[in-house]
């Protein structure tokens, strides 16, 4: 999965990566200053590893566009790191009863 980030009809690249678990490609604003993010959970030999590849800032008034692309070859992420896998629940259905019950209470 690979999207190309446009600013102004200018490319700041594409990002993705051929087996994407979760990918975010957003405008944040923050005190009036907008931002464009490109992150993404990737697998890569069996492993999970978080993406980092922009944190850009733009204008209000500029022209942010996404769109997808078959390809790309991305840049090198900023930050690139494996994630820790996340524990499987622990608790039995009995758990799952008492929360329910307490829950309609």
């Amino acid at each position: 999965m690979y999207y190309e980030i446009l600013v102004n009809n200018i490319s700041l690249g594409v990002f993705g990566h051929e087996s994407v678990r979760n990918m975010h490609l957003s405008v944040s604003v923050s005190d009036n200053v907008p931002e464009i993010f490109a992150s993404a959970v990737c697998e890569e030999d069996g492993e999970l590893h978080l993406y980092d590849w922009l944190q850009h800032a733009v204008t209000l008034e500029d022209k942010i566009e996404i769109r997808h692309v078959l390809k790309g070859i991305p840049p090198v992420p900023r930050l690139k790191r494996k994630m820790s896998k996340s524990k499987p629940h622990q608790g039995t259905s009995d758990d799952l009863d008492e929360t329910r019950d307490r829950a309609g209470e």
